[in-house]
């Protein structure tokens, strides 16, 4: 992985369009699902992870069935343009849900968006599960690294998870990727000086 090169994933600022010279708009410019609100980590800074807050406020809980995406999917081929980006995650980890990679691929063929995006904790990305998910056709995937050593990952995941497996993870997704852009990106929270 010596010769890979970081960049910031972010639109170039001359490709930005302003909000404020296109609204109203004929189509959103983004959508986001959740293919699931459970995770397979519980995370001292995130809700999802706290099942006790999830009871309390009698929040559903589980993966969006296969017929529902579907009918999200098919309601936006009804906009008169194609939504730029469909991303994946914000309250759960949208591995989880074993449907995922046949979702993207509906998406996908559907042809409802120009860029289709999940970001994940990389932790459900063993070989199997990245093959599917790259021949799903999926544009970009986005990795959040929680932690650099196994003692930090336990420490703010709850949960026991090998970094040198989450290398090896990255690196097969890496190299396999084809044509789907990667991100991986990682919090400062609670690390050492020497680990940031």
């Amino acid at each position: 992985m010596k010769d890979l090169k970081f960049r910031s994933m972010r639109v170039k600022h001359e490709d930005r369009v302003l909000l404020s010279e296109v609204i109203p708009l004929p189509s959103p410019f983004q959508l986001v699902i959740d293919s699931t609100n459970a995770c397979n980590f519980k995370c001292q800074f995130c809700p999802t992870g706290d099942l006790e807050l999830i009871k309390k406020h009698e929040r559903p809980f589980g993966n969006m069935p296969v017929e529902l995406f579907k009918k999200i999917i098919d309601d936006c081929k009804g906009f008169p343009v194609k939504i730029k980006r469909i991303d994946f995650g914000k309250d759960g980890e949208p591995l989880v849900n074993k449907n995922f990679a046949e979702m993207v691929s509906y998406a996908k063929a559907s042809n409802v968006a120009d860029m289709i995006a999940v970001t994940t904790n990389g932790a459900l990305l063993n070989e199997k599960t990245t093959d599917n998910l790259l021949s799903s056709g999926i544009d970009m995937i986005k990795i959040s690294i929680e932690a650099v050593t196994d003692t930090g990952y336990k420490r703010l995941t709850k949960v026991d998870v090998k970094y040198s497996e989450m290398i090896e993870r990255v690196r097969y997704l890496n190299e396999n990727k084809a044509d789907c852009k990667i991100g991986v990106k990682i919090i400062d929270f609670n690390l050492s000086q020497i680990e940031k």
